[in-house]
């Protein structure tokens, strides 16, 4: 079920957790050419808050993370610098890999709550100009 993670750890078991996403990126078979020749390119997987928490509970370190990001009851207070530096570069990883586009920028928005808002105002003007 796993052991309560001493503060300090989480940074430690976060960047074994970058080196096993980023050293293993995703294959995509795509097809090149005028011949269609099929190759398969190498795409770089992005950091999330779910894979860490998969990767965390998969080796049997922790299976409460959300219990620890939240502070739970306040008794994970002293996890909370750690854990939000995690959460920054989590963000700045999606975020820049959005921006440079090897992530779906409308997906890594909606995933960080930062989708665009359309505001539409509608005007009724008469059809006939009154005489």
């Amino acid at each position: 079920m796993g052991k309560k993670v001493k503060p300090g750890d989480f940074l430690h078991h976060f960047k074994a957790y970058i080196a096993h996403t980023k050293g293993k990126p995703f294959e995509v078979e795509d097809w090149v050419g005028a011949m269609a020749t099929p190759v398969k390119r190498k795409k770089e997987k992005p950091l999330t808050m779910t894979g860490f928490r998969a990767y965390m509970a998969w080796n049997d370190i922790s299976r409460n993370l959300k219990d620890y990001f939240s502070n739970r009851d306040g008794a994970y207070t002293e996890y909370q610098e750690e854990l939000e530096l995690i959460k920054d570069v989590i963000f700045a990883d999606q975020q820049e890999g959005a921006m440079v586009g090897l992530f779906n920028s409308g997906l890594t928005a909606k995933l960080q709550g930062l989708a665009e808002t359309v505001h539409t105002t509608v005007t009724e003007q008469p059809l006939l100009p009154e005489a």
